[in-house]
């Protein structure tokens, strides 16, 4: 079992990471149709 406060310290970063990696497949996808539209 994890200690709790460990836990509750690398949530929040985690949490930053899931939130970059979904921007990061937005600006990819809208760069994909980018490209298909030129």
């Amino acid at each position: 079992m994890a200690d709790v406060r460990t836990i509750l310290a690398f949530y929040p970063i985690r949490w930053s990471v899931e939130l970059f990696f979904k921007q990061f497949k937005s600006v990819l996808n809208i760069h994909k149709t980018e490209v298909k539209n030129n």
